[in-house]
């Protein structure tokens, strides 16, 4: 026989010596309160239940993992409350008596917490669970996709319109086939008409020639128109 059944037996007398001493004076105070022999037999079971009731109900739902419902405990505080009224109640007026008469609740109850209750394991009690080997798996190849690098075309020079065109309106009429006198007498004619003060660019457009020609005999022409 081992500890833990010793431990048991022992326990379970101790809450049924202290049961009956406390099922003896709840019967004598509901008989003295004037109830029928067998209420007052079945009221102890009545008194002292709940906290039996009550304390296995609470057992379950922590092996559910849920919480302690109120009821429960709603029942083992009606029972210490009962049974401990009872039982002091019954006692002779005085001190030391209703000591006495509440030591038969408070075992009971104390004895019943230590059956059903059980503690908690320490954490080097615990079993240790060795994992078992797992097979190695020889690893699979995998399949890598090496992106294609992407091939930009080469972009072609595109003609610049705006420039063409603004080359095309620069241009002034040729003068290769003009000779260099027609030149001067265009430009003197020119300056005479605008003014020394006129610009290179006005002076060309009235003389039908180049802004390099104007450049090139300005000097001349307006020697020219001065002279005139």
């Amino acid at each position: 026989m081992n500890t833990s059944t010793i431990s048991r037996i022992t326990t379970g007398m101790v809450a049924l010596i202290a049961g009956a001493a406390s099922y003896t004076h709840v019967y004598e105070v509901a008989v003295t309160a004037g109830e029928h022999p067998y209420v007052a037999a079945a009221l102890p079971l009545a008194v002292d239940g709940p906290v039996v009731v009550g304390t296995l109900a609470i057992l379950a739902d922590r092996r559910e993992g849920r919480r302690p419902r109120f009821a429960a405990r709603l029942a083992i505080a009606f029972g210490v409350v009962a049974t401990l009224a009872c039982n002091i109640g019954s006692a002779e007026p005085t001190l030391t008596a209703r000591l006495v008469a509440a030591v038969a609740p408070l075992a009971f109850l104390i004895s019943v917490e230590v059956l059903v209750r059980r503690g908690k394991l320490i954490a080097d009690d615990q079993p240790v669970t060795v994992p078992q080997s797992v097979p190695a798996i020889p690893p699979q190849p995998v399949a890598v996709t090496v992106p294609t690098p992407r091939v930009e075309p080469t972009p072609q020079p595109v003609a610049k319109p705006v420039a063409t065109a603004k080359r095309a309106t620069s241009r002034k009429p040729s003068t290769g086939r003009i000779g260099r006198e027609e030149i001067v007498s265009r430009l003197v004619a020119a300056y005479r008409e605008l003014g020394e003060g006129a610009t290179n660019a006005a002076v060309a457009a009235k003389a039908g020639v180049g802004v390099t020609s104007v450049k090139a005999y300005k000097g001349q022409a307006l020697a020219l128109a001065g002279a005139q």
